[in-house]
């Protein structure tokens, strides 16, 4: 079946000249799904340029002066470009318009991306995640008038202003049920408002990790800043009028439902320590588990008599430079802090319990270029290509690898697979 898709994108009125240099820093695969949009054509699905890995343990185990992002060879790159171009002059000249689309070519699309074949059930999830159709499946419209009044009358409370309160709200929003969001910080972002420890960032791409329907095409990095994840939430909030039903600096005391009422009653208290008690007939924990920092038991640490830090509360007032530091623990933050606490400490060492695994990420600290961020917002369909790229090659394409092995005999993997992925 055949029908006309309406890409997000914006209006391509850029010379041959900058979309050629453009076209320099996208994806190649997403590139050439927007290509088949752009055409109708899905006979370069069939050519022998097509994705060598699709997943972080191969991609970080191949050759990087010689195969670019998804294993393609620079030749190959060169030749997408160069094909890319004419088909993206053509859309330009003919007023930015899509032809008719074979929706049954998707599948083959997905299959092309990934290098392998999808269930039905799979490909209703997917489907769903990247929308191109432009339709958010989980956006809640009651049109019912019996759920409508229920819903009005229906208060909820959400614990927590971070990704998933936010979110929270968003949908009770969209179904006309009422809500108030309790924060303990003065912002939103959850454990992106706190963390603030040299280095932070997020330790999976950005153009991954946003709102399905809400995209952010302006990253500044690829692995983006704590600073940069705050600043999207707060424009969420603030965009889908989140933000004015916050109670900010305020906490959750306790929450006791009410049988005879079939209603909760949660206190909580403000920060010149007045208490109140709200009525809801639902409450939503969004608290998150990365914001009560925990300091190790170590026999003495009450006598230390140095700077005493967490990661998780780094205060402003923190001075390293020209110091001897010590770091306990090799983790997700840890990696991040190392390497900055080192350029101008004086003496570093770190305390590991066991070592941690990670994936070579040669791009971890890249910035994204702006021919990326044209693409993203110009060329039909690429950034919902995009997010499914990074999406299967970071996580979907390496879950087979994580599976048990009843078996495997091994005390450093669960399986075969397991352990190739360990040893990449």
């Amino acid at each position: 079946m055949s029908k006309h898709l309406k890409p997000s994108a914006e209006p391509i009125t850029e010379d041959d000249a900058f979309i050629a240099e453009a076209l320099k820093d996208v994806n190649t695969a997403a590139l050439i799904m927007s290509m088949v949009h752009m055409t109708g054509d899905t006979s370069i699905l069939k050519g022998a340029i097509r994705p060598k890995n699709t997943d972080v343990v191969s991609a970080g185990s191949e050759d990087q002066s010689r195969y670019g992002e998804g294993g393609f060879t620079l030749e190959e790159m060169e030749s997408v470009r160069a094909q890319a171009l004419e088909v993206i002059q053509g859309y330009r000249e003919r007023g930015c318009t899509l032809p008719p689309f074979d929706v049954s070519a998707v599948p083959e699309m997905f299959s092309y991306m990934s290098g392998r074949a999808f269930d039905e059930e799979y490909l209703a999830f997917i489907n769903e995640e990247i929308a191109l159709d432009g339709v958010d499946q989980r956006g809640l419209v009651l049109e019912d008038p019996v759920l409508k009044a229920r819903a009005a009358n229906f208060p909820v409370v959400i614990i927590g202003a971070g990704m998933g309160g936010i979110l929270a709200g968003i949908r009770l929003d969209e179904a006309g049920i009422p809500y108030t969001i309790i924060e303990k910080n003065p912002g939103v972002g959850g454990t992106w408002f706190e963390n603030k420890y040299p280095g932070c960032r997020v330790d999976v791409p950005g153009h991954s990790y946003s709102f399905s329907f809400e995209p952010n095409h302006d990253w500044r990095n690829h692995f983006p800043l704590s600073d940069e994840i705050r600043e999207y939430y707060e424009r969420c909030a603030r965009d889908y009028d989140v933000e004015q039903k916050i109670r900010f600096e305020t906490e959750v005391v306790s929450a006791v439902f009410d049988d005879p009422s079939q209603t909760w009653k949660v206190e909580i208290r403000d920060r010149d320590g007045h208490r109140e008690v709200l009525e809801a007939r639902a409450v939503i924990s969004a608290v998150g588990q990365l914001n009560r920092p925990k300091m190790p038991d170590i026999p003495g640490l009450d006598r230390f008599e140095g700077q005493l830090v967490h990661s998780g509360a780094w205060p402003d007032s923190c001075q390293h430079e020209g110091t001897r530091v010590a770091v306990i623990g090799s983790g997700a933050s840890a990696f991040q802090i190392i390497p900055e606490v080192a350029k101008t400490a004086g003496a570093l060492k770190v305390f590991q319990r066991s070592p941690a695994w990670m994936f070579p990420n040669p791009g971890y600290h890249s910035a994204v270029g702006e021919g990326q961020k044209w693409a993203l917002k110009k060329l039909p369909f690429y950034s919902k290509w995009y997010r499914f790229w990074l999406f299967y090659a970071t996580v979907e394409g390496v879950y087979d690898k994580t599976l048990v092995d009843e078996s495997w005999d091994s005390e450093l993997s669960v399986s075969a697979a397991n352990d190739e992925m360990r040893q990449g």
